[in-house]
C-alpha cells in the first residue's frame, strides 16, 4: 500500500503543474490557427493538427520522467510513504504534509473506504466506455487516489456525479437526433445582439468562460453592455468569482467542517468607477472590470479565499483547491450564501433586477455537481458558454455528435447556439449549457 501512495505522489508531482498551467499553455497554440488564416473547410483539422503534436509530446515526456520512478517505486519495501520518496525530489510543503499524515501507517479504514470507491469507478466506468472520453470523466470525476478523509468525501461526490453524467448521455443518445434538430445557430457580427435580445426577460444569467482569453472577456463586455443598451430602465447586478471578498480573521485550526462565513452579517460593497483602490482589487480581465465600472455597472466579489486555503492544507499539496471536486463545491455554496443575501437586499428596492454571474465554466454548467445555477434553479438562470475559436469541451456535444459536423469547425465570426421546442431547457441541463457564444481569434488581440 505505502508503495503505491509514494509512486502516486512522485506522478503527481510531475503531472500537477500541468493542470493548474494548461489553459494559459494552450492559448498560443488555440491563437496560431487563427492567425494561420485556413481555409473554414479544412478549419477543424488544421487547429486539431495544431495542438495534438503538443498534447502527445507532452504525454510522452511526462511517461518518460514518471516510468522510472513507478518503476522504482516498485519494487521499494519500506514501511513508511515518505521514506520511499526521495527528499530532493519533495517540496518542504509537501514533504512536511506527508510526514504529518503518514508518519509510520495509514489510517486502514479510511484507505479500505478510498480502494472501495477507486474500485466502484473501475466497474462504473466498464459498464459506460461509450462516454469516457468526455473532459469530465478524466478530470473532475477522477478518483483522488492517495487516501485521506478530504478523499473520501471527493470521491463520493465525484462518484455519484459521474453516474448522473452517464445517465444524462444515454437519455441524450435516445433523443431525436441527439438534439441537432433542436439547436438554432446563428453567425456573424450581430450574434451578440441576438444572444443579449434572447437574454432581456431572465432574472439570473450565468456566464462560465474559458480562461485567460483577451477574446471572451471583451465578448463578455460587448454582451453587458448590449443587455444594459437594451434595457436602459432595468438594473443589472454583476456577481464574479474573480474578485476576492475581504479577508477574515480565522483561526489557524480551522477546517472545512468548522469553518463557516456569516455572509449576512457583513455588508457586500460594490467596486466603484471613483475610488482607484477598487481598481487595485482587480488582478483578472483588468480591461472589462474597467469597461463595467466605467459604464456603471454594479459589481461585486464572490471568491472567499479562506476556503481555497483550507481546502488546500486538507486535501494536500498534491491537488489544487481550485479544480477538486469537493473544494469546488464549496467554494460554490458561499458564493451563493452571498449571492442569496445580496438578491434579495436588491429586491427590496428592485424586484426586477437582472442578476448576472460571471466564473469560470467548471462552477457554471449545468452539468457540474453544486455548480452555481443548481443553487437557483427557482429562478431558472440561463446558462451560457463563453469561448474561442471552438464550442467547449466541457459540454456533452463532443461525446454525442460526430467531430466532423460543422459545428465543431474553427470559428472565424461570432457563433451563437441555443436549444429550441418543448425539451429546450431539459437540453440545456443535460448538455452543460442553455446558450454558447463562441468568437474567433481576434489578429489585433494577438498582436
Amino acid at each position: 500500500m505505502t508503495t503505491r501512495i509514494a509512486a502516486f505522489v512522485l506522478g503527481a508531482l510531475f503531472i500537477l503543474p500541468v493542470s493548474v498551467c494548461a489553459q494559459r499553455q494552450l492559448v498560443p497554440a488555440v491563437r496560431a490557427v487563427s492567425r494561420a488564416g485556413v481555409a473554414e473547410a479544412a478549419g477543424k483539422n488544421a487547429a486539431k493538427a495544431a495542438l495534438a503534436p503538443s498534447a502527445a509530446a507532452f504525454a510522452k515526456q511526462l511517461a518518460s520522467k514518471t516510468a522510472p520512478v513507478h518503476n522504482a517505486l516498485r519494487s521499494a519495501q519500506n514501511q513508511h510513504a515518505v521514506s520511499l520518496v526521495p527528499s530532493s525530489g519533495l517540496s518542504y510543503g509537501l514533504e512536511a504534509w506527508l510526514q504529518k499524515h503518514y508518519p509510520k501507517n495509514v489510517n486502514s479504514e479510511i484507505e479500505r473506504q478510498n480502494q472501495a470507491l477507486i474500485d466502484e469507478f473501475v466497474r462504473v466506468q466498464n459498464e459506460n466506455g461509450l462516454y469516457l472520453n468526455h473532459w469530465l470523466v478524466g478530470n473532475l470525476y477522477k478518483p483522488m487516489e492517495l487516501p485521506t478523509t478530504f478523499a473520501v468525501k471527493n470521491n463520493k461526490m465525484a462518484l455519484t456525479s459521474m453516474k448522473h453524467f452517464f445517465e444524462k448521455m444515454k437519455w441524450l443518445e435516445q433523443f431525436p437526433a441527439q438534439g441537432l434538430n433542436n439547436m438554432v445557430d446563428v453567425y456573424g457580427a450581430g450574434a451578440v445582439r441576438v444572444l443579449a435580445k434572447q437574454l432581456a426577460n431572465e432574472k439570473m444569467i450565468v456566464l462560465g468562460e474559458s480562461h485567460y482569453l483577451d477574446e471572451v472577456q471583451l465578448a463578455v463586455g460587448e454582451l453587458l453592455v448590449e443587455l444594459k443598451r437594451q434595457n436602459p430602465s432595468r438594473r443589472i447586478v454583476v456577481f464574479t468569482e474573480f474578485l476576492d471578498l475581504p479577508k477574515k480573521p480565522v483561526a489557524k485550526d480551522a477546517s472545512l467542517a468548522t469553518y463557516y462565513r456569516r455572509v449576512n452579517s457583513e455588508p457586500l460593497v460594490s467596486l466603484r468607477k471613483d475610488n482607484p483602490a477598487d481598481y487595485n482589487k482587480i488582478d483578472y480581465a483588468r480591461p472589462l472590470f474597467s469597461l463595467l465600472l466605467g459604464s456603471n455597472f454594479e459589481v461585486y466579489p464572490l471568491e472567499d479565499k479562506t476556503i481555497m486555503e483550507i481546502a488546500h492544507r486538507e486535501q494536500g499539496p498534491l491537488y489544487q483547491a481550485e479544480t477538486s471536486l469537493l473544494a469546488l463545491s464549496l467554494r460554490n455554496k458561499t458564493w451563493a450564501r452571498v449571492m442569496e443575501s445580496k438578491m434579495a437586499e436588491i429586491r427590496k428596492t428592485d424586484p426586477d433586477a437582472l442578476f448576472v454571474v460571471y466564473a469560470g465554466m467548471a462552477h457554471t454548467s449545468w452539468l457540474i455537481p453544486y455548480s452555481i445555477p443548481k443553487f437557483f434553479a427557482p429562478e431558472n438562470p440561463a446558462v451560457v458558454e463563453l469561448t474561442m475559436t471552438f464550442p467547449s469541451d466541457l459540454n456533452a456535444l463532443y461525446t454525442l455528435w460526430d467531430q466532423d459536423w460543422p459545428f465543431f469547425n474553427v470559428r472565424f465570426e461570432p457563433s451563437l447556439h441555443y436549444w429550441k421546442g418543448e425539451e429546450a431547457h431539459k437540453l440545456g441541463q443535460y448538455t452543460g449549457f442553455d446558450y454558447m457564444l463562441v468568437v474567433p481569434a481576434d489578429e489585433a488581440v494577438m498582436d
